[in-house]
């Protein structure tokens, strides 16, 4: 549920505006996640996903 509630801020998108409206917790949880996501063993790729999710595409 956090991650939707992340990206349904998404609407208020001028420059800085999104960032400053999120908790500190936020702020970090999308800055681990970032750091996160630039390691390659934490990937899947795009077949694995068509899979995962194939149920509701």
């Amino acid at each position: 549920m956090k991650l939707y509630d992340l990206m349904s801020k998404m609407k208020d998108v001028e420059n800085g505006q999104l960032w400053n409206r999120l908790s500190k917790e936020e702020q970090e949880e999308l800055l681990l996640s970032e750091k996160e996501s630039e390691d390659p063993m934490n990937l899947l790729s795009y077949n694995e996903m068509k899979n995962k999710h194939s149920k509701w595409l």
